[in-house]
């Protein structure tokens, strides 16, 4: 939280302008909207626990590109030939700021996680303790978003963020914070059942991935972004159905809208690394290895085998009566 803020404020003036903060923003309404859709009509909640998602859905909070308040450090005095000092009275500076907040209503401010969630990180991220998403200027961006661009590629990747963050609230880790961000279990016993069963399937087949010879995937880890992973498609793709309903798109370079859709999806996972930096990311990283992502969640949906035809034999298919739809 020392740095970044000024930064991060050069980089909004400079490479977000306000027309793609609202972009994003109604994007956000349409994938929000299909979410309480889907909520209402999903066949595996009961309704005590249907009730309760749809109340900590209404109160989740998204913020898109940057915080409505700066922090000012305008009097904070930068030298260039003094590292140590510059540190020191940035500290001083945060220190007299939080000492003056004592005793005050609490202000929750957004996009202050140094780790991931300043203007500059390019990420998005839910808060369970504050039920809220932010999502940073910077991500908003290629591979993610180009403004103008088809929105079957838009929906399916900064909307399939957008979605994959929402759906966070209700994986099993979020769903244990209620809509206040309280730990809470607002869960029936039988909602929980159906759910693990549904995730159950997810660990087992991440499971069966092998990333190099002998390394296998590991699905328990991973489980609550791959949960997020094929929320976020399915949210994205549904929206992105429901914003074309009375439009359609033609195609392009003989690709139809969801299968310009699924391409982007995996093509945002497009990523190369070392033998050694995938068997450390196997390891302790709970998302999964971005070649996975970028297939996995695709092989329970059923418009994905409509849309390229899929057949028994094919890589990537995925029998009906093993595909799971949890959002």
């Amino acid at each position: 939280q020392t740095l970044f803020p000024p930064l991060s404020r050069l980089y909004v003036k400079a490479y977000f302008p306000e027309t793609t903060r609202r972009d994003i923003t109604e994007m956000v309404g349409h994938v929000k909207d299909e979410f309480a859709l889907r909520l209402r009509a999903n066949p595996w909640l009961d309704e005590p626990t249907r009730k309760a998602a749809l109340e900590k859905l209404s109160r989740l909070d998204v913020a898109v590109g940057y915080p409505e308040q700066w922090v000012d450090f305008s009097g904070v005095e930068i030298k260039p030939d003094d590292y140590f000092g510059n540190v020191r009275r940035i500290d001083r500076f945060l220190q007299k700021r939080r000492l003056a907040r004592l005793g005050q209503p609490v202000v929750v401010e957004r996009f202050d996680d140094p780790s991931g969630t300043t203007p500059i990180s390019v990420n998005a991220a839910y808060q369970p303790q504050r039920n809220n998403v932010d999502i940073t200027a910077a991500i908003v961006q290629p591979p993610f978003y180009v403004p103008g661009a088809d929105a079957a590629v838009n929906y399916c990747t900064i909307g399939a963020v957008i979605g994959h963050e929402l759906t966070h609230g209700f994986d099993s880790q979020g769903r244990q914070y209620g809509p206040a961000g309280n730990l809470r279990d607002w869960w029936t016993p039988q909602a929980t059942n159906r759910f693990t069963q549904r995730t159950d399937v997810l660990v087992d087949q991440y499971s069966r991935f092998e990333i190099l010879p002998g390394l296998m995937h590991n699905g328990r880890l991973t489980l609550t972004e791959n949960t997020a992973d094929l929320g976020g498609i399915t949210l994205a793709h549904a929206a992105l159905q429901r914003h074309l309903k009375n439009k359609p798109l033609p195609k392009i370079d003989g690709l139809s809208s969801d299968q310009r859709c699924f391409v982007a999806w995996s093509q945002m996972w497009a990523y190369k690394g070392r033998s050694e930096r995938l068997r450390l990311l196997v390891s302790n990283d709970y998302h999964a290895i971005s070649s996975v992502r970028a297939v996995a969640p695709l092989m329970h949906l059923d418009a994905f085998h409509k849309a390229f035809g899929t057949r028994k034999g094919d890589p990537m298919w995925r029998a009906p009566e093993k595909r799971i739809a949890i959002w």
